[in-house]
C-alpha cells in the first residue's frame, strides 16, 4: 500500500513539474453548480463574489430555482471552477467548440488533495484568487482513485485539473510555451503542430500516433481520414495533423 502510494505521489510530482497542460488565460470563479444532465456550465454555474454574503445568497438562490426545474433533489454544490478560454489557448490549436470548464465541489479529495495544494504552490496571490489569470492547466490521477474508459476500451484514471503555474502577462505565457517546446514536454513544438480533439489532451492525443499512422499508411483516402476520425472520436484535420 505504501509502495502504491508513492507512485500516486510521483505521478502527482510529475504533473506538477512537468510541461504538459494547457497554457492560456483562465478565468477562476467561486460559485454554487447544479449538477443537472444535459445543461451546460455556463447555463448551470452561478458565480459570486468571495466574502459578499447577499451576492452568495442570490446565487444559490438561481441554482436552487434551476435545480427545482428539473426535478433535481441533490443540493446546490460550492465549486472552484477553470474557465479556460478557447481563443486565448497558446501553443497549439484546439477543436473545443466554446470554452472549457473544470469545476470542483469544495467538499471532494480531488479538491482537497489536489486542486487547493496546486492553488498554494502555484505562485498566485491567495488574496486575488478570483479573476482572469494566463497559467497552465495541468493534470493528475484522482486520489480517490476513480477511473474511466478511454477510446481504445483501457481502464486509466479519472484526472484531476488543477492550476499549475501563473504567468505575469500574455507574453510570460508566451515565453512557457516555447520553453517547453525547447525542453521537449508538453505544450511545445509537438503540441503545437497538433491539432488536438475536444476530450484529449496533447500528450493523450500523440500517444496514438503510431497507432494511427499505422491504420491508414501512406496517402489515405478521406473516407478512411474520416473512418478513423469517427472511430477515435476526432477531427479529420485532427487525425491529419498526426500524419504530418
Amino acid at each position: 500500500m505504501a509502495e502504491a502510494m508513492w507512485d500516486v505521489l510521483n505521478e502527482y510530482e510529475a504533473a506538477e513539474t512537468g510541461g504538459g497542460g494547457i497554457i492560456g488565460k483562465i478565468l477562476i470563479e467561486i460559485g454554487y453548480k447544479a449538477f443537472v444532465a444535459g445543461v451546460g456550465n455556463e447555463e448551470s454555474f452561478f458565480p459570486y463574489k468571495a466574502g459578499a454574503e447577499k451576492s452568495k445568497t442570490a446565487a444559490k438562490k438561481k441554482c436552487d430555482s434551476l435545480l427545482s426545474e428539473h426535478g433535481v433533489t441533490t443540493r446546490a454544490q460550492v465549486c472552484l471552477q477553470f474557465r479556460v478560454y478557447k481563443k486565448d489557448v497558446l501553443g497549439r490549436e484546439v477543436t473545443w467548440q466554446g470554452d472549457r470548464f473544470f469545476c470542483h465541489p469544495l467538499w471532494v479529495p480531488a479538491y482537497k488533495e489536489v486542486v487547493k495544494p496546486a492553488l498554494e504552490k502555484s505562485g498566485i496571490d491567495l488574496n486575488k484568487i478570483f479573476g482572469e489569470v494566463w497559467g497552465r492547466i495541468g493534470f493528475a490521477p484522482d486520489p480517490s482513485g476513480r477511473t474511466t474508459e478511454n477510446l481504445q476500451g483501457e481502464t486509466v484514471p479519472e484526472t484531476v485539473e488543477h492550476l499549475v503555474e501563473v504567468y505575469a502577462d500574455r507574453a510570460a505565457a508566451e515565453a512557457a510555451v516555447a520553453e517547453f517546446g525547447e525542453s521537449g514536454e508538453g505544450g511545445g513544438d509537438s503540441s503545437s503542430s497538433v491539432v488536438v480533439p475536444d476530450g484529449y489532451t496533447a500528450e493523450t492525443w500523440l500517444g496514438l500516433k503510431d497507432e494511427i499512422v499505422e491504420t491508414l499508411g501512406d496517402d489515405p483516402s478521406k473516407e478512411e481520414l474520416g473512418k478513423v476520425a469517427e472511430d477515435y472520436g476526432a477531427t479529420i484535420p485532427a487525425v491529419e495533423s498526426l500524419l504530418k
